[in-house]
């Protein structure tokens, strides 16, 4: 494998890294609308019904896609852990698990 190659590869990786992070800003954008209608409705930030469906479905789903279920579950869990901080007002350095 050449030095090309290896850069070349690299530079797909460090697009789909920042692919990743626009895909988490959305996703937290989501999350921030729908602390708005919870707290509209007086409801609490953690469905843990809905937790537990997503990450069965997230498991299942990496699983065709041969991504490891322990990084999956992690993945998810970090993800998880940021929407309930964002949902319960917290600020950046506060964790929520």
């Amino acid at each position: 494998m050449t030095v090309k190659t290896i850069n070349n590869l690299r530079k797909e990786i460090d697009g789909v890294d920042f692919q990743l992070l626009d895909l988490c800003a959305k996703r937290f954008d989501a999350v921030s609308q729908i602390k708005v209608l919870k707290q509209s409705s007086a409801l609490p930030a953690l469905d843990q019904q809905r937790f537990e469906a997503l990450m069965k479905e997230r498991l299942e789903y990496g699983k065709r896609l041969n991504v490891s279920a322990g990084f999956t579950k992690a993945l998810f869990e970090l993800i998880h852990q940021e929407a309930l901080r964002l949902q319960s007002g917290l600020d950046n350095n506060e964790r929520i698990l």
